[in-house]
């Protein structure tokens, strides 16, 4: 669907903004152990993009999302300029802010560790009409 310049359409959005998550801290500790909480709706609906913050600078959003196996071209940047509009939009509890979540993170070091990121078994999320292995 068209709606013109400034608007993006998109059937599914799974948005990873909250407060401070451009940052390098609060993307590791608050924002990146969501994924996981995230990941059955990330792979049951690989048309969904996933809209995150990457202001001042920040690049380590999307090479992080890229090594947890989110394909870049489902990857969406906030823009102040541009309004995302969805069907459906799959938002996580927020993590408060300096508090992360001790079980998410004790989740998200033994994914690390095993060098699986899924939670599960399950594959990583693939781009929309790309074929998993």
């Amino acid at each position: 669907k068209d709606f013109g310049d400034g608007w993006e359409f998109s059937e599914r959005v799974v948005n990873l903004c909250q407060r401070s998550s451009h940052a390098y801290y609060h993307f590791l500790a608050e924002t990146l152990p969501l994924i996981q909480l995230m990941w059955t709706d990330l792979t049951t609906y690989p048309e969904a993009v996933v809209l995150v913050d990457t202001s001042f600078g920040n690049a380590w959003t999307p090479a992080l999302l890229s090594l947890a196996g989110i394909h870049p071209s489902r990857i969406r940047q906030r823009d102040p300029s541009r309004v995302f509009l969805a069907d459906t939009v799959h938002i996580p509890r927020p993590t408060p802010l300096h508090r992360p979540f001790p079980l998410l993170l004790d989740r998200l070091r033994a994914s690390l560790l095993s060098a699986s990121f899924a939670p599960s078994s399950s594959s990583a999320p693939a781009a929309a009409g790309e074929e998993r292995a």
